[in-house]
């Protein structure tokens, strides 16, 4: 049913005050009076009425049943438009278009049998109603004036000649209209009002399409940076998004404007958009601070010296912030232990860590095997000396061994036998030595070296 009874029933006054004869007008006046009473008694019993609202629509549509089984059309007309009022149902819209029919007013019949087929009806006998409805209205087509009112968007409220005769519905609606000319208009809110003029013709359809324009305020975002602009209405959903510079036409309203720009504060800002005004926003978004990073270093050994960057900064365990967010280069020393250096890169927001095992030095043999080496080398100069002392006695003796007598003979023959020895000695222990030191050299010398080693991770704070 239309929202406003006292406004349907003015839309009735305006119904009849169009090309109707007096005795006609005074039967729909009646009528008129009728529906003002029933209003007139609902808001008299309001009050009360609330605390049992369906108990007295109940009543009204038991007296308005009561009126229309006695004929008395006008009656159970003031009944069920009570009973509406109080408590709308389908069925009583239903049989206020039975009521109408009965007094032959078939442009309210048309109106009021047209809305409950709108409605929904579950109730029994209700797939009688409405066959009973659609059979009505086809046999009203020609003998009514119609307008079959539509909209872009759908939904708007329909008025018909003046506002002040209440809404005939929402679009899309087909209205039965006095013949003659009429000003169609259509509301929604957040549009401008469209209008049209059209002449209902009885029996005959007439069709008016409206299309609202939408009210709209216009917004342009700027920002010293390149960002991204959400725009956001009082849900929180988004009514704009783009680049800066933006330029967005919206709903008049109060929206929240939030720019990220890479780099920079969040910024937030609350406009309001005007109709038919631009808005002009100009942020500066300011600049947040660099990234910065932590990074561990631990060692298998205590005390191990660190060095960041080519400068010493502790000793492990130690723990270093305030970093930039780059890859620095570490070295972690210790005295008998290889030293090991590498790349670490920081990660903003996580703890870098640098486990080192820094491997032992291994033992040389250098030493030793050059003090063989030399003995050795020693031992054979020493011996070739020898020998050839030893090779000198020899010749002596045999170019001297017919001048010497027995004695100096053996003397000299014992000196060379002695030196020989001597040489002999000196040079098997000078290749014992030098083969000794060539032995640990080769065979038995360093195993290399044993780097040292490091596990990098970053983890969480």
């Amino acid at each position: 049913m239309p929202p406003g009874l006292v406004l349907r029933a003015l839309a009735l006054v305006r119904s009849v005050a169009i090309r109707e004869d007096a005795a006609v007008f005074a039967g729909r006046v009646r009528i008129i009076a009728i529906a003002l009473g029933a209003a007139l008694a609902v808001l008299t019993v309001a009050p009360s009425a609330r605390a049992d609202a369906a108990a007295m629509s109940r009543f009204y549509y038991e007296l308005g049943t009561r009126e229309y089984a006695a004929r008395r059309y006008e009656g159970a007309l003031e009944q069920f438009f009570s009973a509406e009022r109080l408590s709308p149902s389908p069925r009583t819209v239903y049989n206020v278009g039975l009521c109408f029919l009965q007094l032959r007013r078939d442009e309210d019949a048309y109106l009021f049998l047209s809305e409950y087929l709108d409605g929904t009806d579950d109730a029994d006998g209700a797939a009688q109603r409405r066959e009973f409805a659609e059979s009505t209205l086809r046999q009203l087509e020609h003998r009514v004036a119609r307008v079959v009112v539509q909209s872009d968007p759908p939904g708007a409220r329909i008025y018909v000649d003046q506002r002040e005769h209440g809404v005939w519905g929402v679009t899309p609606r087909t209205l039965a209209l006095s013949v003659g000319p009429h000003t169609i208009r259509v509301e929604l809110e957040g549009y401008r009002i469209a209008e049209a003029e059209v002449t209902a013709r009885s029996g005959q359809s007439a069709d008016v399409s409206l299309s609202p324009e939408r009210i709209l305020g216009s917004l342009r975002v700027e920002s010293t940076v390149q960002g991204h602009v959400r725009v956001l209405d009082a849900q929180g959903h988004a009514a704009a998004e783009g680049e800066t510079p933006m330029q967005a036409s919206l709903v008049p309203a109060s929206y929240r404007v939030e720019i990220e720009a890479e780099g920079h504060r969040l910024v937030a800002r609350d406009v309001r958009v005007v109709a038919d005004y631009g808005r002009h926003l100009r942020v500066e978004p300011e600049p947040l601070p660099p990234p910065r990073a932590s990074l561990t270093v631990t060692a298998d050994v205590e005390n191990a010296v660190v060095e960041i960057d080519g400068s010493p900064v502790g000793f492990t365990p130690l723990a270093a912030s305030s970093l930039s967010v780059r890859a620095h280069h570490v070295i972690v020393t210790a005295p008998g232990r290889v030293p090991w250096e590498g790349d670490v890169t920081t990660v903003a927001g996580r703890q870098t860590w640098v486990r080192v095992r820094l491997s032992e030095r291994p033992r040389s043999r250098g030493a030793l095997v050059w003090g063989l080496g030399g003995a050795g080398a020693a031992f054979l100069v020493a011996g070739a000396a020898s020998g050839v002392a030893a090779l000198r006695a020899h010749s002596q003796f045999a170019s001297r061994f017919g001048e010497l007598d027995q004695g100096d003979l053996r003397g000299l023959r014992a000196r060379g036998r002695r030196l020989g020895f001597t040489a002999d000695s000196l040079l098997a222990a000078g290749v014992v030595l030098v083969g000794a030191s060539l032995l640990l050299r080769f065979a038995f010398g360093d195993s290399g070296t044993h780097a040292s080693s490091a596990e990098i991770s970053a983890e969480l704070p």
